[in-house]
């Protein structure tokens, strides 16, 4: 049994109506986003069918054209990517680890901290497995932690994210670095809480984010362990096989 004082059970319900709402928005962009291909395109191909769209005007209108087209396709994926949440696990099952943990990695530059602040260097080892060859609840649990880890450099003015996989026998391991500079105290105690916790857990209102999202770990079978020092952070995640 999990206890949470009401203030946090409310923001609970509040986090829950927003996202509810936000899977409607994404939903909705979904047709003006594709009309306004479909518009590129249209433009695209009237320029190069014309022989007299030629001088510096037209380089230049083909060259912001590009840049449109480079941002859209950011766009799209991260939309398409945000509309799978709702059912992660379905939506990534015959994805690698690998591939699935460069989509989460992209997906979360929808952080703008993330997205302008932090490194994030990838690097897999070995024959990693299928989604569909772990446990239920897998990918789910890894892109909420994830989730949790950058609001947690961000807190922390970490500048290094480090991720590395590698496979073996009995499933996989994930290691994320986070790096340049030390976890927050609630970071720490929260994991440290649901770790050793056994029966009742309490949490507090500044823990419950991240204490969520080792427990989503612990849900999928996925074993979690942290090394802190003054400089960094290593989660390390195991990863049974179904």
């Amino acid at each position: 049994m999990i206890e949470i004082p009401l203030q946090a059970f409310l923001e609970l319900n509040r986090q829950a109506s927003v996202g509810r709402l936000f899977h409607g928005l994404v939903h909705n962009l979904n047709g003006p986003l594709q009309n306004f291909g479909m518009d590129m395109d249209m433009i695209r191909y009237s320029l190069d069918k014309d022989d007299e769209s030629t001088g510096a005007f037209f380089d230049d209108l083909r060259l912001r054209l590009a840049r449109m087209e480079e941002e859209f396709e950011k766009i799209n994926r991260i939309i398409q990517n945000t509309a799978g949440r709702s059912s992660l696990d379905e939506e990534s099952a015959y994805l690698g680890l690998g591939d699935f943990l460069e989509q989460e990695i992209e997906f979360l530059n929808a952080n703008l901290y993330f997205k302008h602040h932090v490194r994030s260097e990838l690097s897999f080892d070995g024959a990693l497995p299928r989604l569909d060859k772990l446990k239920p609840g897998t990918a789910s649990g890894i892109s909420g932690f994830l989730q949790v880890v950058v609001e947690e450099m961000e807190r922390q003015d970490m500048v290094l994210l480090r991720v590395e996989a590698r496979g073996d026998g009995p499933g996989a391991e994930v290691r994320l670095f986070m790096e340049s500079g030390p976890s927050s105290e609630n970071f720490l105690k929260a994991f440290e809480k649901v770790r050793q916790g056994s029966g009742r857990v309490r949490i507090g209102s500044g823990e419950m984010e991240i204490a969520n999202a080792f427990l989503c770990l612990a849900s999928a079978g996925i074993e979690a362990a942290v090394q802190a020092s003054s400089d960094h952070t290593r989660l390390t995640l195991r990863l049974p096989r179904e």
